[in-house]
């Protein structure tokens, strides 16, 4: 369980994307957020995507990781030990592909936190998804002020774990 009166955490943000849009910039730029304040911020992507290139400029923490299908028991085994290593308060993952390996690698390592952001609001059609999303996750962020039924009935997230993004606290 994370400390209430902690105020600066490890957080740990894992995509599988390789393009530089929306979804990486802002994944970029809440780091850089939140680098700025005082909390240490690690990401792990694909080794040559725009993410981990950039990031890796800005000195940031950053780990390859392809979530290719072929490599999923080797991207898991991998984030085993990136969390029994880093020791981290949050684990928050962004994409389809990491999700399924980092969620469970997190319930695994016994992270307090494992945040699964949904950056669109399409309904998830992958198979097996929905298991990690129920088993796995704490807590489902969404950009959108309303969170499609579509995706927290399947996934039996509850209005207390559903948080969305407001233009009060926003990040730049």
């Amino acid at each position: 369980m994370l400390n209430p009166t902690q105020t600066h955490y490890k957080i740990i943000h894992t995509t599988c994307h390789t393009q530089w849009g929306g979804l990486e910039k802002r994944i970029f730029n809440e780091a850089v957020w939140m680098r700025n304040h005082r909390h240490q911020v690690i990401l792990v992507a694909p080794r040559n995507s725009q993410l981990f290139l950039r990031a890796k400029k800005e000195r940031f923490h950053v780990y390859p990781i392809s979530f290719s299908r072929m490599g999923v028991i080797r991207d898991y085994r991998s984030l085993v030990r990136i969390f029994q290593n880093e020791l981290p308060d949050i684990v928050n993952t962004h994409g389809n592909n990491d999700t399924k390996v980092a969620l469970p690698a997190a319930e695994k390592t016994n992270i307090p936190c494992r945040i699964l952001s949904r950056h669109i609001s399409a309904h998830v059609k992958i198979p097996g998804i929905t298991a990690v999303y129920t088993s796995s996750c704490a807590i489902m962020y969404s950009p959108q002020r309303i969170i499609p039924p579509g995706i927290c009935k399947p996934f039996s997230i509850s209005k207390t774990h559903r948080f969305f993004h407001s233009q009060r606290n926003s990040t730049p």
